[in-house]
């Protein structure tokens, strides 16, 4: 990566650095849940798969910024920069089990819940996001 996509602290702010990331990470997670499916079980492609989304959610909330952000000082329940990227993510990740069931794909369960668990987290994101702000822009006194 250049110097222009990464600052102190190995901070990606970078749009198109962060895309590349996401695109190779969901490859690479793809790739692996065939081959496990191919030579395990469908169980152990599906459990493949949600770690991997899993660790995409951990690293790219630690490390993807906004330009304006330059601190290292994210609380740990915040896992994007802005509210709206939060609740944008909680109804990609809502939805997305819903819609397979409504088009008649058979979800497995345990991606189904990983999914609503993720957009769960990210709701909270959002919500506590919002408090900080509101709280923030509270006049003192």
């Amino acid at each position: 990566m250049n110097e222009q996509a990464m600052r102190a602290g190995g901070h990606v702010f970078d749009p198109g650095v962060k895309v590349g990331i996401v695109i190779a990470w969901l490859v690479v997670t793809f790739l692996a849940s065939f081959t496990a499916a191919t030579l395990l079980t469908s169980v152990a492609a599906e459990l493949i798969a949600v770690f991997a989304v899993l660790a995409l959610v951990a690293f790219t909330s630690r490390t993807f910024r906004t330009r304006s952000e330059f601190s290292d000082d994210r609380p740990w329940w915040q896992l994007t920069s802005r509210t709206a990227s939060a609740f944008m993510l909680a109804i990609l990740f809502g939805a997305s089990p819903v819609v397979e069931l409504a088009v008649g794909s058979t979800t497995p369960a345990i991606s189904a819940v990983a999914q609503l668990f993720f957009a769960a987290a990210y709701i909270g994101s959002g919500v506590g996001q919002s408090i900080r702000k509101q709280r923030a822009d509270r006049p003192k006194g």
